[in-house]
């Protein structure tokens, strides 16, 4: 079976338990969701710019940027399966690193 095909287990499962997961980024999870590269706040409104997307694997291998232009969070609008996406602006060469 290729590494990359997990099945979680009837009690749910956790992005660690993928033993070689590099990072996981998740938009549903507001609490990873930041306006500033390091400290500031939650990102918790449609449209607000996110500025540090936090790592869940447990790497530590947080993604940020500094533009104005960067990526916002969509909530009501390009969403998919009703779960928030990330959207980023196409014109911009801003991206999260």
């Amino acid at each position: 079976m290729p590494s990359w095909i997990y099945i979680p287990t009837a009690g749910g499962w956790l992005p660690s338990d993928l033993s070689d997961l590099v990072a996981w980024y998740d938009a549903d999870d507001a609490s990873t969701l930041y306006d500033a590269t390091s400290g500031g706040n939650l990102v918790t409104s449609h449209d607000a710019q996110v500025k540090r997307w936090e790592d869940k694997s447990g790497n530590g291998r947080h993604a940020t940027q500094n533009d104005a232009n960067g990526p916002k969070i969509q909530t009501t609008s390009g969403t998919l399966d009703s779960k928030p996406v990330m959207k980023f602006v196409e014109a911009s060469s801003s991206f999260l690193t």
